[in-house]
C-alpha cells in the first residue's frame, strides 16, 4: 500500500483551518486508498483517527540567541532519531511526504531522514511566504529544495496558495509549483446589510505580523465614535471601544461572530502579507462581510480584481467610522462583495483542493 505522510509540526488543535486540511488530507487517502500517517507536534490536541506520531518538538523559531539555537538543534536531532523510527515502521513502499509548516530548523533533520530512506518518494512543500524577504531562510530552502530533487525523489512539487507566490516561484525554482486553493468551509451567503450594528471585529489572535500598530491607529482616529471593536485577548490593548474576545473561540461560536458584526477588519502588515494568504480573509469574503484591509498586501490585489479599492486602507489613522458606514450602505459596494463572495465559494472549498491535489498524487 502507498503512503501519505504529513509533515506538520505547526498543526496544534481542531482550529477551522487546521481541520479543513487534515480533512481534505484524510479524503485523499481514502479516495486514492493511500495509508495516511500525522508527524506532528507534541503536546496538541488534534482528534482525528489514524496513524499519528505527536513526536515534532517545539522549537522558538524567531529567536537566534546562541543558547535557544543550540537547543533547537538538539531537539531537531531528537526528532530525527523519532522520525527514523517511524519511516522504517511505515516501510519502503511508494511514500508522498507533504511538509507544511516547517522551519528551516526541521530542515535539517529530514535530509538526514531522506539521506537514510533513499530516492523512492515523491516530496510535496507547501510554501505559504515569500522567502526572499529572509536570506537564510532562503539560502536554506534552496539547498534543500535541490539536493531533494537531485538526491532524494523521485519527483519535488512545490505547494503554494496564491498567484504572486507561484509567478515567484515559477522564476526560481524549477520543480513543479502547484497553486491550490483554501479549503475553507464558509457558505457563500448574501448579506443585505439592513442594519449597522456598529460592532467591528478583527478576528484571530496576536501575532506581531498583524498589525498591532493600525489597530491603536485606528482607534485613537475613532475615539469620539460611537463603536466597539472586538478583538482578541492577547493583542493586550487597553481602550475604552475594546472588548476582548477569548482567544480560542470553539468554531460555533465564531461562525456565529460574522453573523453579528457590521465590519470586519484586517491590518495586517504589509510586508509580511504581500506574498502571503489570508484564511480569516477567505473566510470573511465567502461569509459576504464588509472588511477593509491594508494596501499592498495580497488581499488588496483581490479585492482589486472585483474592483472594491473602497475597502483597501492605505493609512489606519485616517479609516472613520462614519466612512465605514457609509460604505456599509452602498449597494454597488455591496453587489461587488456578493459577487466575489459567489467566485471565492466556488473556488476556495474543500472539493476543488481534493481534485487538485489528488491529480498531483
Amino acid at each position: 500500500m502507498k503512503n501519505l505522510i504529513l509533515v506538520l509540526p505547526s498543526f496544534f488543535n481542531n482550529s477551522g483551518h487546521e481541520n479543513a486540511f487534515i480533512n481534505s488530507y484524510k479524503i485523499i487517502s481514502i479516495q486514492k486508498k493511500y495509508s495516511l500517517h500525522l508527524i506532528i507536534a507534541e503536546n496538541n490536541n488534534l482528534k482525528i483517527p489514524g496513524n499519528i506520531y505527536k513526536i515534532a518538538p517545539k522549537i522558538n523559531y524567531n529567536n537566534f540567541f546562541f543558547l535557544k539555537l543550540i537547543k533547537s538543534f538538539f531537539l531537531i536531532f531528537i526528532f530525527f532519531f523519532r522520525l527514523l523510527k517511524i519511516v522504517k515502521k511505515i516501510g519502503k513502499n511508494k511514500n508522498y511526504y507533504l511538509i507544511d509548516g516547517c522551519s528551516f530548523f526541521y530542515f535539517l533533520s529530514l535530509l538526514l531522514l531522506f539521506l537514510r530512506t533513499g530516492k523512492q518518494t515523491t516530496l510535496l512543500y507547501y510554501l505559504r511566504e515569500n522567502l526572499d524577504q529572509k536570506p537564510i531562510y532562503s539560502l536554506i530552502f534552496t539547498i534543500f529544495i535541490n539536493l531533494c530533487k537531485k538526491l532524494f525523489f523521485d519527483s519535488v512539487i512545490i505547494i503554494t496558495d496564491n498567484d504572486p507566490l507561484e509567478k515567484k516561484l515559477k522564476k526560481k525554482y524549477t520543480p513543479q509549483i502547484l497553486k491550490l486553493p483554501i479549503p475553507h468551509i464558509f457558505k457563500s451567503k448574501k448579506n443585505n446589510y439592513k442594519r449597522f450594528d456598529k460592532i467591528i471585529w478583527l478576528p484571530g489572535p496576536f501575532r506581531q505580523d498583524k498589525g498591532k500598530n493600525n489597530v491603536i491607529k485606528f482607534l485613537q482616529n475613532n475615539q469620539s465614535e460611537d463603536f466597539l471593536l472586538k478583538i482578541n485577548k492577547n493583542f493586550n490593548i487597553i481602550n475604552s471601544k475594546v472588548s476582548n474576545v477569548s482567544n480560542s473561540l470553539p468554531r460555533q461560536k465564531y461562525e456565529a461572530f460574522f453573523k453579528k458584526v457590521s465590519a470586519i477588519i484586517l491590518p495586517y502588515n504589509c510586508s509580511s502579507y504581500q506574498y502571503r494568504t489570508s484564511g480569516i480573509f477567505v473566510e470573511t469574503v465567502i461569509a459576504g462581510k464588509l472588511l477593509f484591509v491594508s494596501s499592498n498586501t495580497w488581499m488588496a490585489e483581490e479585492l482589486k480584481k472585483f474592483k472594491l479599492k473602497q475597502l483597501i486602507v492605505k493609512d489606519w489613522g485616517k479609516l472613520s467610522i462614519k466612512e465605514i458606514k457609509n460604505i456599509f450602505f452602498n449597494k454597488n459596494i455591496l453587489h461587488k462583495i456578493n459577487k466575489m463572495s459567489f467566485n471565492y465559494a466556488n473556488y476556495h472549498n474543500k472539493n476543488v483542493f481534493i481534485k487538485k491535489l489528488s491529480n498531483a498524487l
